[in-house]
């Protein structure tokens, strides 16, 4: 959560700089990673993290390591989604196992409708 923070927040609200707010994050996602290596959630937010930096191998890495940890996690199915390292129709399959895995996660219905139009 922090590492989202420092990411979103921080920059978004010019608190910081981008290039400090993203140093935090990454600072904080490698903490929560350290901390708990099996929290499929940190490592799937992490890939995008890096998708958005244009680290595309280590999101690549990331986002695989979270599916191995949790593959029927509705949160890091979604995320994978939205890797750039799919294509449209497996992005539409992901966010539809996804929301069948969990109908409340309304980000997934969103991506899903944005992923069909």
């Amino acid at each position: 959560m922090l590492a989202k923070i420092n990411h979103g927040g921080a920059y978004n609200f010019l608190t910081k700089s981008k290039e400090e707010a993203n140093e935090l994050a990454l600072v904080a996602f490698e903490k929560a990673i350290e901390l708990d290596s099996e929290f499929a959630e940190a490592y799937a937010s992490l890939s995008s993290f890096q998708e958005d930096l244009w680290d595309f191998e280590n999101a690549n890495k990331n986002i695989k390591r979270a599916l191995e940890l949790e593959p029927n996690n509705s949160s890091v199915i979604g995320t994978a989604a939205l890797s750039s390292s799919i294509s449209l129709e497996e992005s539409i399959i992901l966010l539809e196992k996804a929301i069948r895995l969990n109908p409340n996660n309304y980000f997934n219905y969103f991506n899903l409708a944005t992923s069909n139009w």
